[in-house]
């Protein structure tokens, strides 16, 4: 965050009217979410899919990774943790391999978040 932004905060919270709309939000129900985490079995694991999975969505394996405690990317670098590769895989996979990834496949996932 910089300092702009930083500034804009700070105005913000400090202004009585703000306050006084923030309050009266809270009064008619409204709250802050806070995404609940189911376990921290892929905590500070990135991920990176490929390919076509069998047995679950794009989305969800999404929603698996981060209810988890896990990131999820949408390239390869040298900062992936793991690359889940499914049916006809491509350039992805070439980059894991050529950075020593660790590849497995969609069953071995699924095993990871279950545990």
């Amino acid at each position: 965050m910089g300092p702009i932004v930083a500034e804009a905060i700070v105005n913000f919270w400090s202004s009585e009217t703000n306050l006084n709309m923030v309050n009266e939000c809270f009064k008619c129900g409204v709250s802050f979410y806070q995404k609940k985490l189911e376990s921290q079995n892929l905590s500070g694991l990135s991920f990176v899919f490929t390919g076509t999975l069998k047995t679950i969505k794009r989305s969800e394996a999404k929603n698996y990774v981060e209810s988890h405690g896990g990131h999820l990317s949408s390239s390869v670098s040298k900062n992936t943790d793991f690359l889940v590769a499914g049916d006809s895989s491509g350039s992805k996979l070439k980059k894991a391999q050529d950075l020593n990834i660790k590849i497995i496949d969609e069953r071995k996932f699924l095993e990871m978040v279950d545990k």
